[in-house]
């Protein structure tokens, strides 16, 4: 009903003013030698505030994979895609550990779910999973070779079993993705199937020691 758009206006309308909010964050380039940006986004990391931040990935998530209305969902993914990008680039990586299998759980659901659902909104989940993925397991992230002696000589260590377990699970979800890819209609949704096979082309390119 009216009830149900009007609302609709709103989150819309309140992710996108996220994403802008985010937006100078997000673009490290041109801000990451200001003071200014990096005084004002680091109190977002600070411990105290992890219950508020876990508070509005998930809500902007749901709203991305259960909202019925495409404009909401693709305004939920650019908003949480420039707040990770943004959580990176001010060196918020041991914040995105805490956050990966949830936000890896709730992805996984819109890249599988639905195909009604629009190649906009199945392309901006791929890219913001592929985003998150290359920031903690990049071959230049992960120090490979290094956890690979240490676990020949019998140390291991907390950072290298964290690596281990995640990779791990996170196999297990790529290959439910893969799963889905080889039941689609090849011809009826190319475009899936594309974005699909850009996003583990790349993610072989970058993490390719990590995950392969």
């Amino acid at each position: 009903g009216k009830s149900a758009l009007l609302a609709a206006d709103y989150q819309e309308i309140l992710l996108n003013c996220l994403a802008l909010l985010l937006q100078p964050f997000a673009d490290n380039e041109k801000t990451k030698d200001e003071p200014n940006y990096h005084d004002a986004f680091m109190p977002v990391l600070e411990e105290d505030q992890k219950p508020f931040l876990a508070c509005v990935i998930a809500n902007v998530l749901q709203l991305a994979d259960q909202s019925p209305y495409r404009a909401v969902q693709i305004q939920a993914l650019v908003a949480l895609t420039n707040l990770i990008k943004s959580i990176i680039n001010y060196n918020g990586h041991e914040v995105l550990r805490q956050f990966l299998p949830g936000i890896t759980e709730n992805l996984l659901g819109i890249l599988r779910g639905d195909f009604k659902r629009g190649s906009k909104v199945f392309k901006l989940a791929a890219d913001l999973w592929y985003i998150l993925l290359n920031a903690l397991f990049n071959d230049n992230q992960v120090d490979y070779k290094n956890k690979q002696n240490n676990a020949e000589s019998g140390e291991t260590s907390k950072d290298a079993l964290w690596v281990s377990d995640s990779v791990s699970k996170l196999l297990v979800a790529f290959s439910k993705i893969f799963q889905t890819l080889g039941g689609m209609d090849q011809q009826l949704h190319w475009k899936r199937v594309e974005i699909l096979s850009s996003w583990a082309g790349n993610l072989l390119i970058s993490c390719g020691n990590v995950f392969y």
